[in-house]
């Protein structure tokens, strides 16, 4: 796997890509998130990794708006 993921991040180097090294953000805590005997990950694993992913995304998304609206808002004639 370590192998693998060193592979990858080769060529998105290569590529100019940028990673987000789920795999190194969770390895330190792997005993404590991951399932006994198992490939997956608990509830706090998988909201750890979520968060890892949201806080990755957020500052390359740009500009946030608020999509809130009423479709009488926007259409008047709705139901």
């Amino acid at each position: 796997m370590i192998d693998r993921n060193a592979a990858a991040a080769k060529v998105m180097a290569e590529h100019q890509v940028e990673v987000n090294d789920l795999f190194a953000a969770i390895s330190p805590r792997l005993a404590e998130l991951q399932n006994p005997n198992d490939c997956h990950f608990n509830g706090e694993g998988n909201t750890f990794l979520g968060q890892t992913v949201a806080a990755f995304l957020e500052p390359r998304l740009g500009k946030r708006f608020d999509l809130s609206a009423r479709v009488s808002d926007i259409n008047p004639d709705a139901k």
